[in-house]
């Protein structure tokens, strides 16, 4: 007897489907994958103190200098450039003044549009003006001891120039020169000398500011040590001491918290400049252009690029502006130092948390819900510290739109 391709059929079929199979086949799991997960090649790179408490206090000497060294302005309803009041004691002669005054000065200033290529003021000219630079960009040049021009600076938003030489009423000791269409606030000397002869603290200030600038040959940063030096004759020692800060920065630990549900009807194995990645981009392609290519060293198991041997890192939190009310295609480059022993830039985590996972995580249980969906707090403790100013620079407005064609 002879069984056809109809009858076989009809007996149905002899193995597992497909389909079937692959339910029962013991598959090859990736870790879960997301695209919100970035190397986080800053948190590798910090040093990090560990902090019994949960504030991290940085005494320094007093000084003159109190936030970013900057003075910010703002357009009014008219349009007009305007120096926002408490910004002035940014200078360290005005830092001491009361609102009123620093509101009388601010109202002062006038408004001045400098082209492209004009100076703003000529060296060895009267410092009879403060110049704020409200828009734009300048470059502060000099001439060089053999008489070649030398770039001293480029200035950008905020920044100021000169307030020594404005109140001492020296000399210009350097030109400015605008590269860019700049909008500049101007305060007339006169102005200050009036207030100095109403305001007995603000003249005590000029003379102390005058004399630590002459005694340090410069503009010192922070208060000055009288010293002597000499073994010549019976000379007097000087009396000094160390002024630190009365309200010194306290870095508070920040708190980063989420719950995180799992079921548990499923099982899973679940296992220095900085910049942008484009400013990174950018910056190779100009070292590619000028021939210049610049060296790759190895860190965290990835290659980075490097100047003159400090790497890159990228990190695509910093800003990357392209608004209507900013520049478009720039951003900024962080150069930072770190570590407590360079007074530099140090991440803060707590010694110890309970039920740590890693160092300044902790992942508590709390439990199965009646849909048997277990719940994890997760708790993240951190900061970040920069123990004196200069601990991190800023490159400001990088363009990162500039493309060549290589052919």
């Amino acid at each position: 007897m002879t069984t056809g391709p109809d009858q076989q059929h009809r007996q149905g079929p002899r193995s597992l489907s497909t389909s079937a199979a692959r339910n029962l086949a013991t598959t090859t799991k990736t870790a879960p994958q997301m695209l919100g997960i970035t190397p986080r090649y800053l948190l590798r790179a910090l040093p990090w103190v560990e902090l019994e408490a949960g504030v991290y206090r940085v005494n320094r000497r007093r000084g003159f200098i109190l936030g970013d060294g900057l003075v910010s302005s703002y357009q009014d309803g008219d349009g007009r450039w305007r120096v926002i009041a408490e910004d002035l004691r940014e200078l360290p002669l005005l830092s001491q003044l009361d609102g009123p005054v620093l509101a009388a000065l601010a109202d002062a200033f006038t408004e001045h549009e400098i082209p492209a290529g004009q100076p703003i003021v000529a060296q060895d000219a009267p410092a009879d003006r403060l110049h704020v630079l409200a828009h734009g960009r300048a470059e502060k040049r000099a001439t060089g001891a053999h008489g070649a021009d030398a770039l001293l600076e480029v200035l950008g938003d905020g920044d100021y120039f000169d307030a020594a030489a404005w109140a001492a009423g020296r000399p210009m000791p350097y030109r400015v020169t605008a590269a860019s269409p700049c909008t500049v606030l101007t305060l007339d000397r006169r102005m200050l000398l009036e207030l100095a002869d109403r305001e007995p603290a603000l003249r005590a200030r000029l003379d102390a500011f005058d004399a630590a600038a002459t005694a340090a040959g410069r503009t010192a940063p922070e208060h000055p040590l009288d010293l002597t030096s000499g073994h010549h004759g019976e000379p007097y020692l000087p009396e000094t001491f160390v002024d630190y800060e009365e309200s010194p920065r306290a870095y508070e630990l920040s708190i980063a918290q989420t719950v995180l549900k799992v079921h548990t009807r499923v099982w899973k194995q679940p296992a220095f400049f900085l910049a942008h990645p484009r400013a990174i981009a950018a910056f190779g392609r100009e070292c590619t252009r000028r021939g210049v290519p610049p060296q790759i060293v190895e860190l965290f198991g990835s290659p980075f690029l490097t100047w003159r041997g400090v790497p890159l890192l990228p990190s695509d939190t910093l800003d990357l502006r392209g608004t209507a009310d900013s520049a478009p295609g720039t951003t900024n480059i962080l150069l930072m130092r770190v570590g407590e022993d360079r007074q530099g830039v140090v991440g803060l985590r707590p010694a110890k948390v309970p039920d740590e996972a890693e160092p300044g995580l902790s992942v508590r249980p709390m439990g199965v819900d009646r849909q048997a969906i277990t719940s994890y707090l997760v708790t993240g403790y951190f900061s970040v510290a920069a123990l004196v100013d200069d601990a991190i620079a800023v490159l400001q407005d990088v363009e990162v739109a500039h493309y060549h064609d290589y052919s």
